[in-house]
């Protein structure tokens, strides 16, 4: 009888246990405190032991109040209207806000429109052109940008056919037809203002002869508008056809292209100095009206607005009064925006002035982003203002954009 041996696995030594302490160790790390002992290993002893009853109470923080979001910045001008007014009777605005391009390239604030990425755009006349011969004039104020190649315009039937001659305002013609020549009057990267008389000639030769949109299409066939701003159309009819403007056919003798005098996004029609009934003289604002000092410096925009920077202590900027116009005024009123601190002072010089008067050491101009106003009262009576400073204590990179001045009687 054979007997098998169980086999048995050899013995292993076991690691010596580990006595823990029962009760919960309010720290584990080790005592760095210490040097090494004398074994040369840390000293790991633990701090005394603290039974769970005897834990300290957890610290509870107070809520941090929400932060208030960040404004996403935006790019998108907010002009206010052109105020300009023909000349002559007999004109009728178009209502821009009822074009037929992307509500969002309408500036609501301007009763303005931005050509972009689109190859036409077409706004509704107040009064059709329905037979061959018949004729409109047209007014059409804007600006271009740098790198434009221009625009056309004629008037158009309800599905877009042409039923006038064309008006180009591209670097290749500038009036009526492809062959006007003319290019010289064509700027870019400027401000303009094109005036001509377009005729019915049933172009298109369409059944639908009814002319019911001015249509602006870009500077060539199958390209597409490139930023170009409209801030106004005017349109009249009839015999009040060349009325006031100076030519009999302007757009096609004369150009019809010139830059505007802008004045400002309060009055980019440019109408400075004095109103029909000679009781408020609005400033030009340029080099000659619009001068810094001590710190001070001035930026005139493509708008007509000017820009001031206040650096240092004291700085100023002097408006002055054109000397033909100096006379007793009861007040000046500041269209601006963009403050980006408020707590502005200001000073007046009359004619008779040997120093500053009517001094306000700060608190005026509140800061904010959009257009606002003030008006500073002039108190001294029988005296012609000569000029008007606005001062700032003690300032670092401290901007505000002025965009009208209006001497009020």
């Amino acid at each position: 009888m054979t007997v098998k041996k169980n086999s048995v696995a050899p013995k292993t030594s076991t690691a010596p246990a580990v006595t823990t302490s029962t009760a919960p160790s309010t720290s584990t790390a080790p005592n760095t405190s210490a040097g090494p002992n004398a074994s040369g290993a840390p000293n790991t002893s633990a701090a005394p032991s603290v039974a769970p009853s005897e834990q300290p109470p957890k610290r509870t923080q107070t809520p941090k109040p929400p932060k208030t979001p960040t404004p996403v910045p935006t790019d998108k001008p907010t002009p206010t209207p052109d105020a300009y007014t023909p000349a002559g009777n007999g004109w009728q605005r178009l209502d821009l806000s009822q074009w037929s391009g992307d509500a969002s390239d309408y500036l609501e604030s301007g009763g303005q429109i931005v050509l972009s990425d689109i190859e036409l755009a077409t706004v509704p006349l107040p009064k059709s052109l329905e037979n061959i011969g018949e004729k409109i004039e047209v007014l059409v104020r804007g600006s271009l940008p740098a790198e434009s190649e221009g625009f056309r315009f004629w008037l158009s039937n309800a599905t877009g056919a042409t039923v006038t001659n064309q008006y180009y305002y591209t670097s290749s013609s500038v009036g009526i037809g492809q062959e006007a020549g003319n290019t010289e009057a064509f700027k870019k990267g400027e401000s303009f203002q094109l005036q001509t008389i377009l005729e019915h000639t049933n172009h298109d030769g369409s059944d639908d002869m009814v002319g019911v949109n001015l249509l602006l299409k870009a500077y060539t066939y199958g390209a597409s508008l490139d930023g170009t701003i409209i801030t106004g159309i005017w349109v009249r009819y009839g015999d009040d056809i060349g009325g006031g403007a100076g030519v009999e056919t302007p757009g096609v003798e004369t150009p019809g292209s010139e830059t505007p005098d802008i004045g400002g996004p309060t009055d980019p029609g440019g109408n400075v100095g004095w109103n029909a009934d000679k009781t408020e003289y609005s400033v030009k604002l340029d080099a000659d009206s619009v001068k810094g000092e001590g710190g001070a410096t001035t930026q005139f925009n493509e708008d007509g607005s000017v820009t001031l920077e206040y650096n240092s202590q004291y700085p100023g900027v002097w408006f002055n009064i054109p000397g033909d116009v100096q006379g007793e005024f009861s007040s000046i009123e500041f269209t601006y925006k963009d403050a980006t601190e408020g707590g502005f002072g200001h000073a007046v010089q009359y004619t008779d002035s040997s120093a500053d008067e009517e001094i306000a050491w700060g608190g005026k101009f509140a800061a904010g982003d959009g257009l606002q106003k003030y008006a500073a009262e002039l108190q001294k009576k029988g005296s012609s203002v000569a000029k008007f400073k606005i001062f700032k204590n003690d300032a670092e990179s401290c901007f505000l954009t002025i965009t009208s001045v209006v001497l009020k009687k």
